[in-house]
């Protein structure tokens, strides 16, 4: 298969773990979960080049990553199952509300560590 190279681990846990979820999970449900993943990743992405590039991100820029950075949207859709509602701009409203407030929750926790090790991705620092 891999030309006698090992996969690395994460990407073997990640095949295992989307391989266990299509046998479980309809179509419609996996593409949501994907985007989620997709959104995850390039908020990762962007942390990580304004943490290289020692860069304090914008207020609202931040705010609107944060949920993204969290993995609080892959909670929601877990906790969502197979019940698949219509998606209304209400319901995304709601969510990203509520995605918000955990987020909140979490830099005000992490705040003296975040302090304490120069990062400026929390915006209560």
């Amino acid at each position: 298969g891999n030309g006698g190279f090992s996969e690395d681990p994460m990407v073997a846990a990640w095949r295992e773990l989307r391989t266990e979820m299509s046998a479980t999970y309809q179509a419609d449900w996996l593409a949501k979960w994907d985007a989620y993943w997709a959104s995850f990743l390039e908020g990762q992405l962007w942390e990580k080049a304004n943490k290289s590039a020692e860069k304090v991100p914008e207020l609202m820029q931040y705010r609107a990553y944060r949920p993204y950075l969290s993995g609080v949207f892959f909670a929601f859709q877990l906790l969502k199952g197979e019940y698949n509602p219509l998606p209304t701009c209400e319901s995304k409203e709601l969510e990203y509300k509520i995605a918000r407030w955990i987020c909140l929750g979490n830099v005000l926790i992490s705040a003296v560590k975040e302090l304490q090790s120069n990062d400026c991705h929390n915006e209560v620092i």
